[in-house]
Parts: C-alpha cells; structure tokens; sequence
C-alpha cells in the first residue's frame, strides 16, 4: 500500500484503506495474515466465463507473497486469480516466472484520483 499512497485494488476498484473497511474484510474471511506476510484474497465470483479471484499484497511487496496468495487461493479450487500490483521491475518479473500474465488492459494502467 506504500506504494500506492493507501490505496489498494479491491475487486474492480480502487478504494482507500481505513480501519472500518480492514475490519469488514476481515470479518468477510477476505484478510488474510500468513506470517510477516499480509493480504486480501477475495472469495470467488463468476466472471471471464468461470471462477474468479482477486488478491491485494498490502505490505512487503515480495515474490514470496505472491506464493502464499496462491497457495491459500488453491484451496478454492479451479479459479483464476488476478490482481493489480504496482509498477516494481522485481515484482512484475516474479509474478511472470510464478505463471501470471499481465491482460491487454493492463498494458499500461495509470490512476488519477480527485477529491469532490
């Protein structure tokens, strides 16, 4: 969440963190704390003509993390897990070697924010 000034992707949005929504989402069962390690798997949805859940490093943002998101969202069975991770070189090269795909859309992906 550095990163990203505070902000985190959830499902198909961006939405700021705060400690009413952490608490929700943990309430959901979508918070997950596996060591050092912490993120949001969200419970799977159908979309892209089957199953589909998203994940949200909020902290450290290590390739070994990324290995402990896969190996909880393994126990949804057969889904196919997205997510939109901030621009790090090392990140993004790990997530490739670790079997993701960056989608056409997020080719180039940049944010603005307003206040209204």
């Amino acid at each position: 969440m550095l990163k990203m000034n505070g902000y985190f992707a959830y499902k198909w949005h961006f939405v700021k963190a705060n400690e009413k929504l952490l608490k929700r989402l943990a309430e959901e069962g979508e918070l997950y704390s596996v060591g050092e390690t912490s993120f949001i798997l969200t419970k799977p949805e159908i979309a892209f003509h089957g199953r589909f859940s998203s994940f949200t490093l909020l902290d450290d943002s290590a390739v070994s993390n990324l290995r402990q998101v896969m190996d909880i969202a393994k126990g949804y069975g057969p889904v196919m897990l997205g997510s939109y991770l901030p621009y790090d070189r090392n990140l993004l090269s790990g997530a490739q070697r670790n079997g993701f795909r960056r989608d056409s859309w997020g080719e180039h992906c940049i944010v603005f924010e307003k206040r209204i």
